[in-house]
């Protein structure tokens, strides 16, 4: 199957999860004619794990089609000795499903395709007022990849992180992911004058922008930085004609920070995780 235009099934990606994780990225194929089934995975212990937004990618959803991939793949799985599967399902792309479903995510993206006018009745009442407060702050938002910013977005993520109890990523990490995936990468920052008190990480791939990691100084948690660089970046994302802004998920379920992802829609989404025992 040729390389696709979605980011976690291309090379690159898998790449930087070899180096980041230092797991080999392997990958099932299947193909009759045009039609593909595509899945990479790591493999830990004989468990098949799918990569962060994963699944049996295909450009066919055709029943019979289906049965014989999920035939040959549970076939590839016995010679491959491998004797579980563990599939994170891409929310956005065509997939063949194996297994059952074991786990719903709560999960936060904002349709772009919507109007303006349905995008902002859709956030909530106390997000529209945090909002309000924000855009009296002297805030401004500048958007680009100069890494000489990813040492100052790393200082507010992990302090942020530590603060919430949650062990950070190394800053490796991160000079690993750009180098990469560093043309599909944008550092979003919110400044007030010169000074800087909140830096994300946005991922960008088939007319999705994902934000994958973020952080604020405490002067940025005071002037309500995060919800002006959302708010600023929907509207930005549209009009440049994305489909889609991905928040994510919280660390764990419905914690507080899903909940304030989710303040941003009226929608409940979820992220699918199937297991199969082979």
């Amino acid at each position: 199957m040729q390389e696709s235009n979605n980011i976690f099934y291309t090379k690159a990606y898998f790449g930087f999860i070899e180096d980041s994780e230092k797991a080999k990225v392997k990958v099932f194929n299947y193909s009759e004619g045009k039609k593909n089934a595509y899945f990479p995975y790591v493999l830990k212990d004989g468990v098949a794990v799918s990569l962060r937004y994963g699944g049996i990618y295909t450009n066919c959803t055709e029943m019979g089609f289906s049965e014989k991939v999920q035939s040959c793949f549970k076939e590839y799985c016995e010679t491959n000795n491998i004797w579980k599967i563990q599939i994170r399902e891409n929310p956005f792309i065509q997939t063949i499903k194996i297994g059952a479903l074991a786990e719903r995510e709560p999960f936060v993206f904002i349709d772009l395709t919507e109007s303006e006018d349905k995008l902002m009745s859709a956030i909530s009442r106390r997000h529209i007022n945090c909002i309000q407060k924000a855009t009296k702050q002297g805030l401004a938002l500048d958007m680009g990849n100069d890494l000489k910013y990813l040492d100052i977005f790393y200082r507010f993520y992990k302090d942020t992180l530590i603060q919430k109890g949650v062990v950070p990523q190394k800053f490796s990490y991160f000079t690993k992911l750009f180098l990469y995936l560093k043309d599909n990468l944008q550092l979003v920052c919110i400044r007030r004058e010169e000074v800087l008190v909140a830096v994300s990480i946005i991922l960008k791939s088939d007319g999705n922008a994902f934000m994958l990691y973020g952080g604020m100084s405490q002067e940025g948690y005071a002037k309500y930085a995060k919800y002006f660089m959302i708010v600023t970046l929907l509207s930005k994302y549209k009009k440049m004609g994305y489909e889609r802004f991905v928040l994510g998920t919280g660390h764990k379920g419905m914690d507080a920070i899903y909940q304030f992802k989710r303040g941003f829609t009226d929608r409940d989404e979820y992220i699918q995780n199937y297991e199969c025992r082979i």
